[in-house]
Parts: structure tokens; C-alpha cells; sequence
């Protein structure tokens, strides 16, 4: 149980840093408070980082400590479980999205959103294919 919503939390980190990137179209007006906005968003994307990243790093701990450690890293691993396919194919159709937006230059706001989508499903196709999630789907009871 413990196990879950340290995967949770994890999420939840994820999500925060990737909404900040998302809004950060919306601060680049410096002259109506925009350097606020700028400092806070950089904040709260740094703090879901590394929150996100030390979740990690405990949930490994958990999982080897249940003797638990077989399996590749999600990052090198694709398509393993039905929610890893779904935040997989958006991995891939956000990138190409992403790339569009800037070379293009156009419609800023959007590709701050298709970053934002690119770096949370990038996150998501990490924990989904990851050992961690294997352990906690298949182990752990509710």
C-alpha cells in the first residue's frame, strides 16, 4: 500500500513539473509580473523533478529490499504494460508535435503545451516500463 502511493506521489511531482513547463508561455510578459510568474514556475518544476526522482529512488530501495530486482529500466524498455503503450505512442506524437512547433515559430503557446506533454509522457514511459511499476502492479496488494 505503501508502494502505491509513493507511485502516486511520483506522478503527482511529474505532473507538477510538467504543468509549470506548460505554463510557461503564459509569464513571458516581464512587464506585468512575468518575472514572478518566471521564478515560481521555475520552482515548481525544479521541486516536481526532484521530488519525482527521490520517489523513485525510494521506491527502488522498497523493491530491492523485497528481494525484488529483475527486469530492464524503463527507459530502454517500450510498450510493456497497456498504460506504458498509451504514454508511449504520446511520447512519440508530442516529440514530433514539439519539433513542428518550433521550427515552425508559430502558435508559441501551444508548443509550450506539446513540450509539456513530450517531458510528462517521456516521465510516465520511464515509470510505466520501469521496474519499480512491475514490482508495485504485480506485488502489491491493495
Amino acid at each position: 500500500m505503501k508502494e502505491k502511493r509513493l507511485l502516486y506521489a511520483q506522478i503527482a511531482a511529474f505532473g507538477a513539473s510538467s504543468l509549470a513547463l506548460a505554463f510557461a508561455g503564459l509569464t513571458n510578459d516581464v512587464t506585468r509580473g512575468g518575472r514572478i510568474g518566471n521564478v515560481f514556475i521555475g520552482i515548481v518544476f525544479w521541486l516536481g523533478l526532484a521530488g519525482g526522482i527521490v520517489l523513485s529512488v525510494l521506491l527502488s530501495k522498497q523493491r530491492k529490499a523485497a528481494g525484488a530486482d529483475e527486469g530492464k529500466i524503463g527507459i530502454i524498455n517500450f510498450f510493456s504494460n497497456k498504460p506504458a503503450i498509451v504514454f508511449d505512442c504520446l511520447m512519440i506524437v508530442s516529440c514530433i508535435a514539439s519539433i513542428v512547433f518550433l521550427v515552425l515559430q508559430s502558435q508559441i503557446f501551444i508548443g509550450y503545451i506539446s513540450i509539456a506533454l513530450f517531458f510528462f509522457s517521456l516521465e510516465m514511459h520511464c515509470v510505466l516500463n520501469g521496474k519499480n511499476y512491475k514490482y508495485i502492479t504485480s506485488n502489491v496488494e491493495d
